[in-house]
Order: C-alpha cells, then sequence, then structure tokens
C-alpha cells in the first residue's frame, strides 16, 4: 500500500537544547503528521508524540517544537 504523501526532506533538528529541539520535515503535499521521539528504537510505547503539519503556503514545510527531552540522551 503506498501513501499519496512521502517526506522529501528532513527530518532535521535544529535548536538542540538539553530539553528541546525544533525539527524540519518537508512533504511533497501538505498533510498533518504525528512526530515520535523516543530513545527505544525498537518501540515506540514511552514515545513522546508531538503534532505537525505541513502547508501548502508554506512550501510544504512544518517545523515542530519538541520538548520534554532528557539530556544526554540518545
Amino acid at each position: 500500500m503506498g501513501y499519496a504523501q512521502q517526506v522529501t526532506h528532513g527530518p532535521f533538528a535544529g535548536a538542540v537544547t538539553s530539553a528541546s529541539a525544533r525539527i524540519y520535515v518537508r512533504t511533497s503535499a501538505a498533510v498533518p503528521f504525528d512526530l515520535y521521539v523516543s530513545t527505544d528504537s525498537a518501540a515506540f510505547s514511552n514515545a513522546l508524540v508531538f503534532a505537525g503539519t505541513t502547508d501548502s503556503s508554506e512550501d510544504t514545510v512544518a517545523l515542530v517544537n519538541v520538548s520534554g527531552l532528557q539530556p544526554d540522551a540518545k
């Protein structure tokens, strides 16, 4: 099964602090999405979830503010 929208650029992290970051995402078409942030790549049961929407008037780009991060986590 295919999807009509695809991520074309990103995600890229910027403005990173010990507890937050801004995530850049660009898609092929405007679309709402959820961004999952977790230290466990095998399971997302404890993931932080942030909603975003790419906007056609912004070149289908979204900047998502992520907070609640733990210092020195990978």
